[in-house]
């Protein structure tokens, strides 16, 4: 060891980092901390529901919800339903427990609701601690049943070491920790409801009124639908940030600062640079909520040959141009899908391999087979966006 030449590092805050720092460290540093972090424009934030039992709880159809919670108010033993739903008592839920409380309940269905499961993957569930181990005050009192729109982001940027960092997503519905890995995702609301059901910004005035104050804009009231001159709206705002996270420039130059704590904002640099990079963001924020894409937009083709659509595998072959096949079995596969599509990640998964591995052992209907088609669709038009951006942005 006497022969070794260390170097000291002395972690500071509010980083921490426990890595030699580059050259211009300190200046980077600088440039970072200029920017709003994102939970001092936003305050209210709740981490993403879990369930602690996903084979019971996490559907994918309300049909089946609803056969879940019949199936519990029913004469079946708890022995059926521990066979049935391949799920055993814990030492914190309990079949006969929740059987119980549930037929209680004067409206069963008031529950049943639809989830943001995984990136791109819409699932159902029963929104109540009964069902759902942590369910979260603020996603059933501000998300569950309302308008609104959420950033989901993680904090535990370090969790993917080196890679890019790519722990941003976008959700209009009660949102699973897991829609972002390791650490898990926290959701930041457009809106917080009041305990009367009126819905308002979740924006902190003084961040809000430095945002403004640059731009030459006033931020609109909540119920406006449209941006009148001289105004933005809120979904602006989130599409400004959305966007931001989405630079690979942005993540790249300050990729030391995004590994332990919630992304650092750049302030707008005027109100025209702020509105164009806000209609970059919601393009992607439609592209990754697949609104507005139809099979006209389609650029992959799923043959039909010999076999089945039982998903066993999900491998990409590279067929040269860019492009390759998907397959999800040894016949079955997609093809003409952008090799650029399937390796990007987004909210910290490759979502088209995420997609196929949740349904490994699982037939695709045909619906599942379109909806595998939009999301190719998304995945490439991503990746252009990105490059739109990185092309404007302001590091």
């Amino acid at each position: 060891l006497e022969t070794v030449d260390f170097e000291t590092i002395v972690p500071d805050a509010p980083f921490y980092e426990l890595s030699p720092k580059a050259d211009d460290y300190e200046t980077l540093k600088a440039a970072y901390g200029k920017g709003f972090k994102l939970d001092q424009l936003m305050s209210g934030k709740v981490q993403g529901f879990t369930s602690d039992k996903d084979k019971v709880a996490i559907r994918d159809s309300r049909e089946s919800v609803e056969k879940l919670i019949n199936d519990m108010v029913s004469d079946m033993t708890d022995e059926e339903l521990v066979e049935q739903y391949e799920f055993k008592n814990t030492k914190d839920w309990t079949w006969a427990q929740s059987r119980a409380a549930i037929r209680t309940y004067d409206n069963r269905d008031k529950y049943i609701t639809k989830v943001c499961y995984r990136p791109f993957d819409i699932k159902w569930t029963y929104l109540h601690r009964d069902i759902v181990g942590r369910p979260r005050p603020l996603i059933l009192s501000s998300i569950k049943d309302k308008e609104n729109l959420m950033l989901c982001i993680g904090k535990q940027g370090s969790a993917i070491g080196n890679s890019e960092w790519s722990l941003a997503y976008i959700s209009t519905l009660p949102t699973d920790k897991n829609v972002i890995p390791r650490g898990g995702a926290y959701l930041f609301p457009m809106y917080i409801y009041d305990s009367i059901g009126i819905c308002l910004y979740n924006f902190i005035p003084a961040v809000l009124g430095e945002i403004e104050q640059r731009t030459g804009l006033h931020i609109q009231a909540e119920q406006d639908k449209e941006r009148t001159e001289g105004g933005f709206l809120g979904t602006d705002l989130i599409d400004y940030i959305y966007a931001i996270l989405h630079s690979k420039r942005y993540r790249n130059t300050y990729h030391t600062f995004l590994q332990n704590d919630f992304p650092v904002i750049p302030y707008p640099a005027s109100g025209e640079y702020f509105l164009t990079m806000a209609g970059y963001g919601t393009k992607l924020r439609k592209l990754h909520l697949l609104e507005g894409i139809t099979h006209k937009d389609f650029i992959t083709r799923y043959p039909v040959s010999e076999g089945n659509d039982i998903v066993s595998t999900r491998r990409f072959e590279n067929t040269g141009n860019g492009v390759g096949k998907v397959w999800i079995n040894e016949h079955r596969y997609f093809e003409n899908v952008p090799a650029v599509a399937w390796n990007l990640f987004i909210s910290g998964y490759q979502p088209l391999d995420k997609w196929l591995k949740v349904r490994n052992g699982m037939q695709l209907s045909g619906d599942d087979i379109r909806h595998f088609q939009k999301m190719v669709v998304a995945q490439n038009e991503t990746v252009n966006m990105m490059t739109e951006i990185d092309s404007y942005i302001i590091i």
